[in-house]
């Protein structure tokens, strides 16, 4: 889930540990709380951090797919 304030363009990228980009998608948030379907079916089994641009702010979590 990701939280906008408003309606913005911004971008969801997925790396994995040494920082090789695996997944980039633009997304088209709305104001409140947006639900994102990522496809990480392809993801190999690992850690990956998730990063989420909106303008210049850079929100970031870890995913571990098993």
């Amino acid at each position: 889930e990701v939280q906008s304030t408003g309606n913005s363009a911004a971008t969801l990228r997925i790396s994995n540990i040494v920082g090789q980009s695996r997944i980039s998608l633009p997304l088209n948030l709305s104001e409140g709380i947006n639900q994102v379907v990522v496809p990480v079916k392809e993801l190999p089994a690992g850690m990956y951090l998730v990063e989420v641009k909106v303008g210049e702010k850079v929100f970031t979590e870890m995913l571990v797919k098993e």
